[in-house]
């Protein structure tokens, strides 16, 4: 669960810190999962949760029991950032052998959802170079002039995660809701939202389709593609065209918080 101090009132918005992990075993059994998100480190006015790490040991659901929900990510706060682990079970409770499967702006687009059928939409939604759609992996490997996904995030790399996340191969059947953001149908309602991509990141095509959908459903959505970028090629990186990235985001961030009307915690 996601505790904020007394007195601290509503939370802007949440992170995770990035672990660099190490998976112990090539097969998929009893999969780990562990989840990070991007966010910027200076966004204004705001509390900010950096949430550690979330281990979810021996589970098919990709998001079981998830507390972020029970904070509206709405309105400004004082105050310093706050470090909480969402959840860490004890090491002896852990699976022997695990997959360490990472995963960023597809969970906030699943959160994002969620939150939204629960009543308590989020103010916005950061999706940076999100892992949205399964069904990427069934579209096979990049064609001859196809560049994305040749690279970094792979083909092979998408599908290898996908079926560690799933439990099983990605099918043309839908998985459960929430699983793969893309594969909702209603999109009306939701949170307002910012999503960066490159142009050869493999995601390309399923961030931009997700936001061209979004903004036919009434959602305000501004996607960005970054020229030349990778999947998650801003990371630790000082290009200038990096750092230009992730300040698109952080702007991103500032203006949708600056605009959220504060709302009561609990």
């Amino acid at each position: 669960m996601v505790r904020v101090p007394p007195g601290r009132g509503p939370v802007a918005f949440v992170r995770a810190q990035r672990r660099a992990v190490r998976a112990v075993a090539p097969e998929l059994r009893s999969p780990w999962l562990v989840l990070p998100a991007f966010a910027p480190r200076r966004v204004g006015r705001g509390l900010v949760l950096r949430v550690a790490r979330r281990v979810l040991a021996r589970s098919t659901d990709p998001l079981p029991g998830v507390d972020a929900t029970r904070r509206t990510v709405a309105g400004t706060a004082g105050g310093p950032p706050v470090d909480v682990v969402v959840h860490d079970p004890p090491r002896r409770e852990r699976p022997s052998c695990a997959l360490l499967w990472v995963h960023g702006g597809g969970i906030a687009a699943a959160l994002a959802q969620r939150a939204h059928d629960a009543g308590r939409p989020p103010a916005f939604q950061l999706l940076v170079y999100p892992v949205l759609d399964d069904r990427t992996v069934l579209r096979g490997a990049p064609g001859p002039d196809d560049v994305r996904g040749r690279i970094g995030w792979t083909a092979s790399t998408n599908r290898f995660g996908w079926t560690a996340y799933l439990g099983h191969p990605p099918r043309i059947e839908a998985p459960a809701p929430y699983t793969a953001p893309a594969r909702r149908e209603r999109l009306a309602g939701l949170p307002p939202a910012w999503i960066g991509v490159g142009d050869l990141d493999l995601h390309h095509d399923e961030s931009t389709e997700y936001a061209e959908r979004l903004r036919a459903a009434g959602v305000p959505c501004a996607p960005h593609v970054e020229p030349g970028m990778l999947h998650a090629a801003d990371v630790g990186s000082r290009t200038p065209s990096m750092v230009a990235f992730r300040e698109r985001a952080v702007a991103a961030v500032r203006d949708a918080v600056g605009r959220a009307p504060a709302v009561p915690a609990g």
